[in-house]
């Protein structure tokens, strides 16, 4: 994603076609004859990208957006998102490279869902049962969508709804998320991010069926200014809230080649084809929980965020997460640009993991692997991140989904502060071994914070903060604290009610020292 960089083929129809062209060439020519696949994603993923899609350019990397999964179609990668258990929208064009329906299906080799391989942050791998091309689709004309229908439900996604602007297509603030590169010679394919613009007229494209987003001169702040770029294609464009997003359109081209300003990219408008969609997908499509898990980013589940970056000096990286009593399952999953090398990943608990000591690995040898533990053990656990080869940049996902919903706000006052204005907390601190006390504000405390006592007066042993607006379009909640009690904070923004629930475990007796906690996604402003 350019600045949430601009999708690649996302132009209009005779430049877009000269786009893939030059991608294959690119593509052959950086990898000698015989080599076989890049580093990538196994099965159809692992495969040559051709064409490749588009990523977000001037966008922020993104652990958020659930629903949002990476595609490989057996020729190249593209973005996609789930809207149903078993339902994955995408674009038409990721399915069929030849660019029209009517030649597409026609060969049953370009529908063949065994080419395809989805995968998600938040629920790993998953295979195809059944492709769907609306048989109107002509790129940069319209109905550039898809649907793929999983050989098995996936479970802790919450699937996104999908809707239509509310009017005229120009005007509106929208959010979109794709894997794709952030600029035209980055090469990071396979990173997620988001970026956000405002909605124009389309100038090259029938505005019947596409909305467009300009990228220009001089470029805003990374994440509230961009576009798309190679691999972000298919991926969505939300409206709405970000705590309840709706999908209106999928990324499907650019009018220039590069992922650069001056820039119109357009996606394909899912109100011209909602008919299509809703005959195709059935009674699977909605946005209500799917059975299983709750919803990764719902009030039971934490996501945890981590990145890094791996090469012959830097091997690996160690992530250490504690693991709240309840927990039903535990997902570690990472991914990586594609082109640049593979890791592997393994987590344990209670000890630093390695090759020889984990209770769980995943090595696939190639940027994307995951690892799922069913009601893992309270407590530290740790999670490493190890190059099996090449030198990249990764992120690491931990999503811990809980059996129920967070404990209600004890009784008693809300604590308020000057210094957090427009936001309200409550704080439980215990002791190891002791009762749990009810924490109170601490008078005189850092700028910009809330400092919560607890068995002393006046002796701060937590600190709250919330930061922002970030450049992912949250505020961030910031957590410190100064005692091995276990700590639980309930926040509430007042103007919205929208509570955020923190636990923070005692620190054993061995441990160096306490942890903090930061939130990246707690609040809208």
């Amino acid at each position: 994603m350019t600045n949430g960089a601009p999708l690649r083929g996302s132009s209009r129809w005779c430049v877009g076609l000269a786009l893939l062209v030059v991608v294959v060439v690119v593509v052959v020519a950086a990898r000698p004859s015989g080599a076989g696949p890049p580093p990538g994603l196994p099965g159809p993923l692992a495969s040559r990208l051709e064409p490749r899609p588009s990523p977000i350019v001037n966008g922020v990397l993104s652990w958020r957006d659930p629903a949002v999964g990476i595609l490989g179609t057996g020729r190249g990668i593209c973005s996609a998102v789930l809207v149903g258990c078993r339902t994955v929208l995408t674009a038409a064009h990721c399915v069929c490279p030849n660019l029209a329906a009517e030649a597409c299906l026609d060969d049953p080799e370009l529908t063949d869902p065994a080419r395809f391989t989805l995968f998600f942050q938040h629920a790993g791998f998953f295979g195809v049962a059944r492709v769907a091309v609306p048989p109107a689709f002509v790129f940069g004309e319209g109905h550039d969508v898809a649907l793929l229908e999983l050989d098995t439900p996936v479970t802790g996604i919450r699937p996104a709804g999908i809707g239509s602007l509310p009017g005229e297509g120009a005007g509106y603030d929208v959010s979109f998320v794709g894997f794709g590169e952030s600029g035209a010679t980055a090469d990071d394919l396979g990173l997620k991010r988001v970026g956000a613009a405002r909605t124009v007229a389309c100038d090259s494209v029938p505005e019947a069926t596409h909305i467009c987003i300009e990228y220009a001169e001089p470029v805003g702040e990374p994440g509230e200014d961009s576009s798309t770029c190679y691999g972000d294609s298919g991926g969505p464009m939300f409206a709405g809230s970000r705590e309840n997003p709706i999908a209106v359109g999928v990324a499907s081209g650019l009018v220039e080649v590069a992922c650069r300003p001056p820039q119109q990219a357009y996606f394909t408008e899912l109100a011209a084809d909602l008919a299509w969609i809703s005959a195709a997908g059935g009674t699977d499509l909605g946005s209500g929980p799917c059975p299983g898990l709750l919803a990764a980013g719902g009030p039971a589940t934490q996501i945890l965020e981590g990145e890094g970056d791996l090469d012959l000096a830097h091997p690996e990286k160690d992530f250490t997460f504690e693991v709240p009593a309840g927990t039903q399952e535990l997902r570690v999953a990472v991914n990586g640009e594609l082109a640049k090398g593979n890791v592997d990943l393994y987590v344990r608990a209670g000890a630093p993991a390695d090759p020889g000591a984990f209770d769980c690995a995943g090595e696939r040898s190639t940027p994307f692997e995951l690892c799922r533990v069913a009601s893992p053990t309270p407590g530290t656990w740790h999670a490493l991140v190890a190059r099996r080869a090449g030198s990249l940049r990764f992120q690491v996902t931990t999503t811990l989904f809980g059996s129920e919903s967070p404990p209600p706000p004890p009784p008693g006052a809300w604590l308020t502060s000057p210094e957090l204005p427009g936001f309200r907390a409550k704080a439980r601190i215990t002791p190891p071994g002791g009762d749990p006390l009810f924490g109170g504000a601490v008078g005189d405390c850092v700028s910009e914070s809330l400092c919560i006592e607890g068995a002393l007066a006046g002796r701060p042993e937590a600190l709250v903060r919330v930061i922002g607006p970030r450049p992912n379009g949250y505020l961030w909640v910031q957590i410190s604290r100064f005692t091995p009690s276990e700590i639980e904070l309930w926040i509430e923004q007042l103007a919205s009610g929208e509570l955020r629930y923190y636990r923070l475990p005692a620190a054993g007796r061995d441990e160096p020292g306490v942890s903090g906690h930061l939130d990246r996604g707690a609040f809208r402003p």
